[in-house]
């Protein structure tokens, strides 16, 4: 199976007709997962209508890092129309309530600091191309370009490979 036929373009995928999926497409448009609740055991039904209903706040992170870092999260996973995933939202909850992953390599610092490290060297880059801040550049999708290599230009713009 080719990368494209696994990963397929967002913009190439139906418009959802049922429920709410992210930049309202998907490849099942007339499936509402949510409608499906009461199939579901009581902890599961509660963990998935919580994190639905309630966005944490961003705490952890300065607001110019959220900026920079929801807008990463958003050309990392292809969000460039709402709705959109708060990722951030849920790694900000995580960092601020101190909550790892239970590893960590002996010679890379917390996760908290390596967002901060990201964040920084996205607006560095962004400055170099003579943009304010990585926010403030235009993310345009490219034809033929999928959410990898979108990902991968992420990488080679903040410094890291």
């Amino acid at each position: 199976m080719t990368e494209e036929a696994a990963h397929p373009d967002p913009h190439d995928l139906p418009p959802q007709r049922r429920g709410t999926t992210p930049q309202l497409v998907g490849r099942y448009p007339d499936y509402d997962v949510l409608s499906q609740t009461r199939h579901w055991d009581e902890a599961t039904r509660r963990v998935v209508l919580d994190r639905v209903e309630r966005v944490p706040p961003v705490r952890f992170f300065d607001d110019a890092e959220a900026r920079t870092l929801k807008a990463f999260c958003d050309v990392a996973t292809a969000q460039d129309g709402e709705p959109r995933i708060p990722v951030l939202s849920y790694v900000d909850e995580k960092l601020a309530a101190g909550v790892g992953d239970g590893w960590q390599h002996h010679d890379v610092p917390e996760d908290g600091e390596v967002w901060r490290r990201v964040a920084r060297g996205l607006d560095d880059a962004a400055r170099d191309m003579s943009f304010d801040s990585f926010p403030t550049r235009r993310w345009r999708r490219r034809p033929g370009s999928s959410t990898a290599s979108r990902g991968r230009s992420c990488a080679a713009a903040s410094g890291r490979r």
